[in-house]
């Protein structure tokens, strides 16, 4: 029942994320000199990414970030931890106590939540803005890390996908690319707060308006 009930709220997520985009988008066009430093540490991990040594050790930091998120979200739902592996073949697993509520979140994080950006985008408001520039570069190579992480790890074949289910998977994973997009755009015009709050509202506003318009059709 739980599993047929997340149908309609992942698509709804997405829609309603979906629908901040151009706005958001048209806003951080306009004032895209904010972002030069967030876009130059993205491209500052492609370029660093194809260091020898960098390269040699991707792998191994890819997996570590991959269990790391399942086992951050484990936690945000209450699971117990049995165990946390990343062996040396860059293969890693962790196994937790079961649940019906969060499974979703737990097996698909580690494709959609760029973890490193999130945590530093936590504290960055705590930064002086004498230190906001280098601060920003760093956001980017983390942000650069994970969207090679996305971009090479996420597949039909991956068994968590097939786990949840190939369509409910996929909204999830587009709806949580746009909600994280859209968070960092704004996070750095004020704060991650700030951003989060602004996101909440708009989804309330947009499900207001929907529902003043299907009054008016009754």
């Amino acid at each position: 029942m739980i599993r047929f009930l997340t149908y309609p709220l992942v698509i709804l997520f997405l829609i309603l994320t979906a629908v901040q985009v151009p706005q958001v988008f048209t806003n951080a066009l306009a004032s895209w000199q904010i972002y030069t430093p967030l876009i130059g540490g993205v491209l500052g991990y492609f370029v660093l990414s194809i260091i020898p040594f960098v390269s040699r050790n991707r792998e191994h930091m890819i997996t570590f970030s991959h269990e790391m998120t399942h086992w951050v979200f484990s936690l945000l739902f209450f699971r117990k931890l049995y165990s946390f592996q990343v062996e040396s073949d860059n293969t890693g697993s962790i196994t937790h106590s079961g649940g019906r509520i969060g499974e979703m979140f737990i097996s698909l994080s580690p494709y959609c939540v760029p973890l490193f950006t999130v945590i530093l985008l936590l504290v960055r408001h705590m930064v002086s803005r004498d230190y906001l520039v280098g601060f920003d570069v760093a956001l980017g190579v983390t942000l650069g890390f994970h969207i090679g992480c996305f971009i090479n790890y996420t597949g039909l074949y991956q068994s968590d996908i097939r786990n949840v289910g190939i369509f409910r998977s996929l909204v999830f994973i587009i709806g949580f690319w746009l909600f994280f997009a859209i968070l960092i755009l704004l996070s750095l015009k004020s704060d991650m707060y700030v951003a989060c709050k602004g996101i909440f509202l708009r989804y309330w506003d947009t499900l207001v308006s929907f529902w003043q318009f299907v009054k008016g059709l009754l």
